[in-house]
């Protein structure tokens, strides 16, 4: 493996893969076919840069200590938001990859992808209500975090669902805008969502393969 691709960071494809792989039934075309390989490409891309860049930060400052935390997390939510933002405050949109990859402005009313696949639309205040018992839930198990990966996992989750929260305050929706051709539109916290998982998936890795070394150890 190259240094810019660590043999790890294979994990980081499994995400895009799953979601590619659901929308499978609906590739009837060479554009679509585009489409998916650049979605996997840039999700992998991004984020594999988010995880190792808390991972350096990491490595300057200590994640352990809950002011870190807390700072990092609100710094994340502010990039997410401003972005937001700024692009409703401009309306720019534009293309990036012809059409297959495009700023594009959507407003996502049923705003989680859970709500989404069920085509779930709830009043706005049983929205709130969820987000903030899922944002009290994901807090629970902050004590529980003890590996490096497992906490930045964790630290990418909080800060997603804080700003998906933030969406419905401020706009009863979500604003995406990183559109993949008759894929799917992404916005920044939903690759803070992914790298989150892809980071906890590999710590489950890592500890397997602790474990595994330490029983062919003793054997």
């Amino acid at each position: 493996m190259s240094r810019i691709m660590k043999k790890e960071d294979l994990v980081f494809l499994l995400i895009p893969f799953i979601q590619v792989f659901a929308c499978i039934q609906y590739i009837d075309g060479f554009d679509r076919v585009i489409s998916y390989l650049l979605y996997i490409l840039v999700n992998v891309a991004v984020t594999i840069l988010i995880y190792r860049g808390i991972e350096l930060f990491g490595a300057r400052y200590d994640l352990k200590r809950l002011q870190t935390s807390v700072c990092l997390i609100l710094a994340l939510v502010v990039v997410d938001q401003v972005i937001k933002g700024v692009l409703q405050y401009t309306g720019f949109e534009s293309r990036v990859i012809g059409e297959w990859v495009m700023i594009k402005q959507v407003h996502n009313v049923n705003q989680t992808g859970l709500f989404n696949y069920f085509h779930i639309q709830l009043e706005r205040i049983f929205v709130i209500l969820f987000k903030v018992c899922t944002f009290a839930v994901l807090l629970c198990f902050y004590s529980k975090v003890k590996t490096k990966e497992a906490r930045i996992a964790f630290l990418l989750l909080v800060a997603a669902q804080l700003s998906n929260l933030f969406d419905t305050l401020l706009r009863n929706a979500t604003l995406d805008y990183i559109y993949f051709y008759k894929l799917i539109c992404y916005d920044l916290k939903d690759y803070f969502v992914d790298a989150g998982l892809a980071a906890f998936l590999l710590s489950l890795w890592l500890r397997y393969q602790k474990e595994k070394q330490s029983v062919e150890r003793r054997d």
